[in-house]
């Protein structure tokens, strides 16, 4: 009879509640006792330190794990009713569930693939890899928390497209609810488990899950407490829906993946170009604010009125010469005017390379979704909503005309902020009495117009305390709040309602698409 015997004895930083060995590769993943998790090797040595979700501080402890049947994903489950789906290579976190109850039971299952199963039913094939340009990668600042959007594969930041067999993850809560998750990322069935009158109106405990390996039968233990002790029940449902539609929700789990992947993409877009505003006030701000300050203190007026005094008599007032001369310079204003520039066109080149990049990519991957909710024979069990994919689909077209509205804004802007930098460059110059260059002095009544739109739109009448400024760029800020354009853009500047009050037959035929509508 074989004996058992220690080897080795290894130390880690903290007390273990508990570990569990990867089915693939000679790692093992420990639960700290202060929330913590950590990846070593077989030879002990650490892959990885992850903290509790929101810091150390948080407090919240590992409650269970589970691997990805290839050992490339571990999911992390914590106390908090929130799991984390985290890469063996680095811990970045890939995708993260909440289902708002203490996680009791965790099981990630694989169904084996039978030979060419794969081949034989071919439902849909995924072209987007031929039809759809890659998206460019993002700068790591503007990326996930993770970083996972700056690599080479943004479109499958799930990290799903080598995923050949398909997989469920099986949550159990205290709470008695069972959810499961293809791929761990696409919630795809939830119940309540029912016991009868065996516990009364205690809650029960799900102890553990399995699936059998056609996915046919889920078998669960339930525990609840009794006056004389814990009680224990094994309960079986047959899932068909799993059993015989499992090619079905795979294909829908990738396509929600690609999407979700998309869409985190499409949120980081949106941190960058937000940040690259912002960038635009604080670099004028950080100009303007004192002189700003001063008027407000002094109540003669705001900082627009002295531009637009200057624009039409063409004499500024005692303090405006004082600050043009000797706090903001001609060398001042020049640099000024190269760093709001730069901003401006790292803002173009997002809305351009990126959000309309992912815009079409998310219109490509909704009509597939519409083309899979209108074969109802194979793909209406699982519950696609033709409506839902209309609406996505709606909201999508509107969103990529927003943008092209965003970019005519943002062109309209630059120009005004141009011609507002070259006008106030040439006061400057002959304030301090030194040549002009010929070619800033020439100067046209659209210039003129170009800088007083510019006072008007940005410099804003009060003095902000809260934000401690007068410079506002609301034209183009206003494109990035979840909030009704407070100054839309005037519906004849928009070159498909030109077309469309121009071109009879069409005006007759053409049903208006509502994203043109100024209600947005």
């Amino acid at each position: 009879m074989t004996s058992f015997r220690q080897l080795e004895e290894r130390h880690v930083s903290a007390e273990v509640q508990f570990m569990l060995w990867s089915p693939k590769l000679d790692l093992i993943a420990l639960a700290l006792v202060h929330g913590e998790v950590a990846l070593h090797r077989l030879s002990w040595k650490r892959v990885w330190l992850r903290p509790p979700p929101g810091g150390k501080e948080n407090k919240a402890t590992v409650q269970n794990f589970a691997w990805r049947p290839d050992g490339k994903l571990l999911a992390i489950a914590y106390d908090t009713g929130s799991i984390t789906l985290c890469s063996v290579e680095n811990a970045d976190v890939i995708h993260s569930l909440d289902v708002n109850a203490s996680i009791s039971a965790l099981t990630w299952i694989s169904k084996a693939s039978q030979g060419s199963d794969r081949l034989k039913s071919n439902i849909y094939n995924d072209l987007s890899h031929i039809y759809l340009p890659k998206l460019p990668s993002l700068n790591k600042s503007y990326s996930t928390a993770s970083g996972t959007l700056c690599g080479d594969n943004v479109e499958d930041s799930k990290k799903l497209k080598d995923q050949d067999d398909f997989n469920i993850l099986i949550v159990g809560t205290v709470a008695g609810k069972i959810l499961i998750y293809s791929y761990g990322v696409f919630l795809c069935g939830e119940f309540d488990v029912d016991i009868g009158t065996c516990c009364g109106n205690k809650v029960p405990k799900i102890v553990s899950t399995v699936l059998s390996e056609d996915f046919g039968q889920l078998s669960l233990v339930v525990e609840w407490d009794e006056a004389d002790g814990k009680c224990l029940c094994l309960q079986s449902y047959d899932v068909p829906v799993l059993q015989n539609k499992s090619r079905e929700l795979q294909v829908v789990a990738l396509k929600y993946g690609q999407i979700s992947s998309l869409l985190s993409y499409l949120s980081s877009t949106v941190m960058a170009i937000t940040e690259a505003w912002e960038d635009i006030l604080l670099e004028i701000d950080s100009k303007l604010a004192n002189y700003a300050q001063e008027k407000r203190q002094s109540s003669s007026g705001t900082v627009s009125d002295d531009f637009l005094e200057l624009l039409m008599f063409g004499t500024p007032s005692d303090a405006l010469e004082k600050f043009l001369l000797h706090d903001l310079t001609d060398k001042g204003l020049k640099k000024l005017g190269h760093s709001v520039e730069l901003c401006y066109c790292n803002i173009q080149k997002h809305v351009l390379k990126n959000l309309q990049s992912v815009g079409h990519s998310l219109y490509f991957h909704f009509l597939d979704l519409q083309g899979m909710a209108r074969w109802e024979e194979k793909f209406g069990t699982l519950g696609l909503s033709k409506e839902a994919a209309e609406r996505a689909l709606k909201s999508t077209g509107a969103f990529l005309m927003k943008s092209m509205e965003l970019l005519q804004v943002i062109d309209s802007s630059m120009k005004n902020f141009k011609a507002f930098f070259r006008w106030l460059y040439t006061v400057i110059l002959r304030l301090s009495d030194e040549a002009v260059p010929s070619e800033v002095t020439r100067v046209t009544q659209q210039d003129i117009s170009f800088v007083a739109n510019f006072l008007t739109e940005s410099f804003a009448v009060e003095w902000d305390e809260d934000r401690k400024s007068s410079f506002s760029l609301e034209r183009v800020g206003q494109y990035l709040k979840d909030e009704k354009l407070p100054f839309p853009p005037p519906l004849e500047q928009n070159n498909w309602i030109r077309s469309y009050n121009n071109t009879r037959s069409l005006k007759r035929r053409l049903i208006m698409h509502s994203s043109v509508q100024p209600r947005f």
